[in-house]
């Protein structure tokens, strides 16, 4: 049987993926096992051998930079095996630490609205729309930051939320 069975990519969030990524299985065999046949995202992931007892083994599959195909969302995987007498085991498709990874390859989108003066103003505001399915992007606290001059120093700050509306004097 095989435990430790863990996922994880190289993105700065571990537990997400996108084009150009790279998405690791680990997993331990409780025996000497042959070389397993791995798929990740229904594709042959790159299978190493981590020890020399032929029980511990790393499985890699590089997600293509220009990757159209493959269905976004959690990825899948699959893992072969038979010991050294030809005993085929059990196909395992889950993990044993509830570790996931989803599969995201559409960039968000930001969207500030016109502010709507007609004539000069003292004032300013945009509402701002972002918009990044199932990221957690949607959730999180960012900063507006503006300037009066031509000096690449912000001369105002303001944090928002999706959907809320950014105002400076």
């Amino acid at each position: 049987t095989l435990s430790g069975v863990k996922i994880y990519s190289n993105n700065t969030d571990t537990t997400y993926a996108k084009n150009g990524n790279t998405v690791t299985l680990e997993f331990t065999s409780s025996e000497e096992i042959l070389t397993p046949i791995v798929q990740i995202m229904g594709r042959m992931a790159a299978v190493t051998n981590l020890s020399n007892d032929h029980k511990t083994f790393k499985a890699v599959y590089e997600i293509p930079a220009g990757e159209s195909t493959i269905n976004q969302g959690n990825v899948t995987f699959s893992i072969n095996y038979q010991d050294i007498f030809g005993n085929v085991g059990t196909e395992v498709t889950t993990t044993n630490n509830s570790s996931s990874v989803y599969y995201d390859r559409t960039n968000p989108t930001v969207t500030f609205e016109t502010n709507g003066n007609q004539t000069m103003s003292q004032t300013h505001s945009t509402k701002v729309t972002l918009a990044d399915a199932n990221s957690g992007l949607l959730n999180q606290t960012y900063y507006y930051a503006w300037t009066d001059n031509n000096v690449n120093e912000p001369t105002y700050t303001e944090t928002f939320t999706n959907g809320g509306t950014v105002e400076g004097s």
